[in-house]
């Protein structure tokens, strides 16, 4: 009885925020939420100006010399450049100070093979390939037709640094 009364917590920790179009989480490194009203609801996600451009320029040195540049030589040179890691970046992001962590070669692979930094919105580390045509219910245990406003549309890729700046919002309260 109590693990499934925790079970049901915990999916309601992640149901309600997204019907209210609020993500559970945070943004994938080289993206950032974006939000018409300080405090209000997060309209869409966009890339992030300096964070997608480190992102893109590691994935072009390893991509021009495989056998010179692994994400262990990119990780080190990060490093030396004075780049915040991910961790970092979120916390500067958020008005937190940075804390000197480094750039580790396993997490740099993880950002580079994600498929978040294709572009797509992911959903219990699976990309949503159809577009998101549902949105839950409250009170009920369905879920009904709905466009969450907090998804990031396919088009906004860090690999070719466009993103889709969609403004479709979710009408059902």
């Amino acid at each position: 009885m109590e693990l499934r009364a925790i079970q049901r917590r915990n999916r309601n920790a992640t149901i309600k925020p997204r019907a209210a179009g609020r993500p559970k989480g945070k943004p994938s490194y080289g993206f950032q939420f974006v939000r018409r009203v300080m405090g209000g609801k997060i309209d869409h996600v966009e890339l992030h100006p300096h964070a997608s451009t480190v992102i893109r320029l590691v994935a072009r040195r390893i991509l021009a010399d495989p056998e010179h540049n692994t994400p262990s030589s990119e990780a080190a040179r990060l490093n030396r450049a004075g780049e915040l890691a991910p961790a970092d970046h979120l916390a500067v992001m958020y008005g937190k100070p940075a804390r000197g962590r480094p750039w580790h070669p396993t997490s740099l692979k993880n950002i580079l093979l994600s498929e978040a930094a294709l572009g797509y919105l992911m959903h219990n580390g699976k990309p949503v390939l159809a577009p998101w045509d549902v949105a839950y219910q409250p009170g009920s245990s369905s879920w009904a037709s709905g466009s969450p406003s907090w998804q990031r549309s396919p088009s906004a890729s860090l690999a070719t640094g466009s993103a889709a700046h969609g403004t479709e919002r979710n009408t059902r309260t």
